[in-house]
């Protein structure tokens, strides 16, 4: 099966397991509501059963899109039944697309709603682009609309970008302080569009603040992204390769094209050759961070670091905890001073510009950060 189509079949078993937890979910209700609660708590528990196979699904999805094999394997003649004729053909509305709707309805509706509310009114907002697909049900569930479930699915994906609250009460969303943001500009988005004016200079900042750069695809502030999707946004025509190279491998990597323009890939913890790095992040929003350990105070790329200029250049900042698991976009960094008494490797510090990172994330990322007075430390 050529590597699209098992990304199809991914999609169509994960749409069936989100639909049946959502018919476990009505049963544990219907069964609370008829004082069965024995019933509904052993649905329950088989609910979370369900959803850790999903959870399991989904890592096993993002694994496949990562692997070497995915790219390289040969492609066979397959004798099955040809999977997901709609999606293949493109009738089917991307799961992405739903996010920014999404906040946008809870937004609206007081940053907190119930979930049939908040869908009906993504289905207002999406209405002229909903296809006839899109408005199919779900095989194994009738009663289930595919939008819907699609909403569902996107709901997850903000809530692991700290956008909603992953602790709101049962059957509720809600919008993190990071979400409210994100609505608003989504919100400013849309209203440019339908007036079809171009972007403005003030939307332009605002995009830029919430962690957002429209070039060749966009960067979301707290979303999680792999070294390949990286290389999407930032350098789509630059080569790749897991796990080696450039965009692969490399924790500094240029911005092609984009003289002074880098994307640093932070894994806190790692040590290289004899050399074990120490790096943090202060409350304040200073990264602690260290250069490669054969750069000195002469490297080339050392002195751009020294010499960075926010308002003129990027460096995109991508950290994880993990060494297993993807990269957090933590926003852009603003140079503030390094040591000039130590060198291989340069140890700098960075202002994280736009600061407001949430407690979810915090959790989600598994990041600690250190008291601001232990910065120069």
């Amino acid at each position: 099966m050529a590597e699209n189509g098992v990304a199809v079949a991914f999609d169509m078993v994960l749409e069936e397991i989100q639909a049946a937890i959502e018919a476990l979910a009505k049963k544990v209700a219907a069964a609370g509501s008829a004082g069965d609660f024995r019933a509904a708590s052993e649905l329950a528990a088989k609910g979370k059963q369900v959803a850790a196979f999903r959870d399991k699904v989904l890592a096993l999805k993002n694994e496949w899109e990562q692997a070497p094999a995915s790219a390289s394997a040969p492609r066979r003649r397959s004798r099955r039944k040809k999977l997901g004729r709609a999606s293949r053909s493109g009738l089917k509305t991307p799961q992405e697309a739903f996010e920014k709707p999404v906040l946008r309805a809870v937004h609206e509706l007081g940053g907190s709603a119930r979930v049939a509310q908040v869908l009906d009114r993504v289905g207002q907002i999406m209405g002229p682009l909903l296809t006839e697909h899109d408005r199919g049900s779900v095989p194994s569930s009738p009663r289930t609309v595919r939008w819907r479930n699609a909403a569902q699915w996107a709901r997850l994906k903000l809530v692991q970008r700290g956008l909603l609250a992953a602790d709101s009460p049962t059957g509720v969303w809600q919008l993190t302080e990071a979400g409210k943001q994100a609505a608003l500009l989504a919100e400013s988005e849309a209203r440019a569009a339908a007036a079809g004016d171009p972007p403005s200079p003030e939307l332009a900042v605002a995009r830029e603040q919430a962690g957002l750069w429209q070039a060749g695809g966009g960067l979301t502030l707290y979303r999680d992204y792999t070294r390949r999707e990286v290389r999407d946004i930032l350098a789509p025509k630059a080569p790749f390769t897991p796990y080696t190279g450039t965009w692969g491998y490399h924790g500094i990597v240029k911005v092609p094209e984009r003289d002074g323009d880098f994307a640093f890939f932070v894994t806190f913890g790692q040590e290289q050759a004899d050399h074990k790095f120490r790096e943090w992040v202060t409350e304040d929003g200073v990264l602690h961070w260290e250069s490669q350990p054969g750069q000195g105070l002469e490297d080339k790329w050392v002195q751009q670091f020294i010499c960075h200029d926010e308002r003129r250049n990027h460096i995109y900042l991508f950290l994880r905890t993990d060494k297993t698991g993807e990269y957090t976009y933590l926003g852009q960094l603003k140079y503030l001073s390094h040591d000039p008494s130590r060198e291989r490797p340069v140890c700098f510090r960075w202002r994280i510009l736009d600061w407001h990172i949430t407690r979810e994330t915090l959790e989600r990322m598994g990041l600690k950060l250190r008291p601001a007075e232990l910065a120069h430390n």
